[in-house]
């Protein structure tokens, strides 16, 4: 057991950097999905070196690693500016995040004094009816940008289309920055109206999965034919992923799987 001092979180970033070997993968990420949360095992302790160290006698090869750091900008927070505010490690094992966090010491006391002045509700409720739309909207969107800006990684597809997600509903809907990449401890806003959003967002997410899993079974079926399969393996769908280069969820991969496996099996 390693002992704990005050520690910045830059300290502890630090730390995770230089523990984290040569064989070992570590992917910056800007946002965890709201899912991975509600489904993560979270580190009872507060030393980063004893996490590490239990991550890396599981035998996993990839750390997620996020932080998010006070912009030059935001006079809110003026006197911690380009400090970390909250960091995130964590691990995917069985499923599940196993999740290092800790948010800086002086985070609290200085939210406690502020109050909500960001109000995200009444554009959620005016998009309502437009779910599907937009849905449409992003799978065209990651299309045009496959093998560009986005790519196939089973290893990140639900964090990746989450990430994704967010940055689109940004770039053309009304949503502001503060959906994508600032943690929710961090900011001023009200949490029902983050919640809602949360909703809005996983509920467009679903549509995505389900038009392309729609979209790409009878794909995938053609596919396997032409490559002389009798058979589907979920192994053989991972390789026609990586050949369409597209970010999907592993819902959407293991419906394109169990699908087209079982239609492959009964229209020989």
């Amino acid at each position: 057991m390693f002992s704990e001092r005050n520690r910045s979180l830059d300290e502890l970033a630090e730390v995770v950097k230089k523990q984290i070997s040569a064989d070992k993968t570590m992917y910056r990420v800007l946002f965890f999905p709201d899912r991975a949360f509600d489904e993560a095992i979270f580190w009872k302790g507060n030393d980063i070196e004893d996490f590490i160290e239990f991550f890396k006698k599981t035998g996993n090869d990839c750390l997620y690693y996020r932080e998010a750091r006070i912009d030059d900008e935001d006079e809110r927070y003026g006197n911690h500016k380009g400090e970390i505010a909250e960091l995130d490690v964590a691990y995917l094992k069985d499923g599940f995040f196993h999740m290092f966090r800790k948010f800086a010491d002086w985070l609290k006391e200085e939210n406690e004094s502020e109050g909500s002045d960001t109000k995200l509700a009444p554009l959620v409720e005016n998009l309502a009816d437009k779910k599907d739309a937009i849905a449409e909207a992003f799978i065209e969107r990651i299309k045009a940008d496959a093998g560009k800006t986005v790519s196939y990684d089973p290893r990140r597809g639900r964090i990746d289309m989450d990430r994704l997600l967010r940055e689109f509903l940004c770039s053309g809907y009304g949503f502001d920055e503060i959906i994508k990449n600032v943690p929710y401890g961090l900011i001023e806003v009200d949490q029902e109206d983050m919640e809602e959003v949360d909703d809005f967002i996983h509920g467009i997410l679903r549509l995505v999965e389900k038009k392309q899993a729609d979209e790409m079974i009878p794909e995938c079926i053609e596919w396997a034919r032409r490559k002389g399969l009798s058979r589907i393996q979920k192994a053989d769908v991972a390789v026609f992923l990586s050949e369409k280069n597209l970010p999907v969820t592993s819902e959407t991969e293991r419906a394109i799987w169990q699908k087209a496996a079982f239609e492959l099996k009964t229209t020989k």
